[in-house]
């Protein structure tokens, strides 16, 4: 692998899936892409639509990743991947409940989508998890774009009407390098963004800034 650091690396402590785990499925849905067996199943996730947020779900995520991949290899442009989480959310659902988590989550997703260009692609990838594909992007201006980090700290929002809640984002950063496998860009931004939340939270860490080695938890 040419990301830098092997699985055993990461901390185990977080509730995201391992990084073998992303891989296999992005191995699997490369094989399948094209399957017209999976063609009954759930419309909104096979059209690349998350039912609750209303922007691109995983499946698209990887899809959309190889689209920009290859187009990066091609053209020998600069290719950016972030991954997002909100900070706390196991607390704000145990805070407001599950309804309110979810008006959380469309929120943010909306929250991102408007304070990025309209190239960008924002996509939920479960849970409190967001991928951000950066076309056309170093990780210097991409770092420039998540100054909206500090702009989503002086938002309230409300909840039900009944709860107001400041909310805060961690994002590991990684740009593609001519030498690397898909897995291993996303394995590097998965590093960065562990990096992120082991330091404090709120904050955004790049590849080329983060520890090789994070072992503390992150839950």
């Amino acid at each position: 692998m040419s990301a830098g650091f092997s699985q055993n690396q990461r901390s185990t402590g977080g509730h995201r899936p391992p990084v073998q785990q992303t891989k296999t499925a992005l191995r699997q849905f490369c094989n399948t892409l094209k399957s017209a067996g999976e063609l009954p199943l759930q419309f909104a996730y096979l059209a690349g639509i998350a039912a609750l947020t209303e922007i691109p779900n995983r499946r698209f995520y990887y899809e959309r990743l190889l689209q920009e991949i290859a187009r990066a290899r091609r053209s020998s442009s600069p290719l950016t991947l972030a991954l997002v989480d909100l900070d706390r959310f196991k607390q704000i659902n145990d805070d407001v409940g599950r309804r309110g988590g979810d008006q959380v989550l469309k929120f943010f997703s909306q929250f991102i989508r408007v304070n990025l260009r309209q190239e960008d692609i924002v996509c939920r990838i479960g849970g409190d998890e967001f991928a951000i594909i950066l076309p056309d992007t170093n990780v210097d201006n991409a770092a420039a774009f998540f100054e909206i980090r500090s702009k989503l700290n002086q938002v309230e929002i409300s909840i039900d009407r009944r709860s107001s809640r400041r909310l805060s984002f961690s994002c590991g950063l990684a740009v593609f390098r001519s030498e690397y496998l898909p897995e291993d860009l996303i394995e590097e931004a998965d590093h960065s963004l562990y990096s992120a939340k082991a330091g404090g939270r709120n904050r955004v860490v790049s590849a080329r800034t983060a520890p090789s080695l994070v072992s503390q938890s992150v839950h």
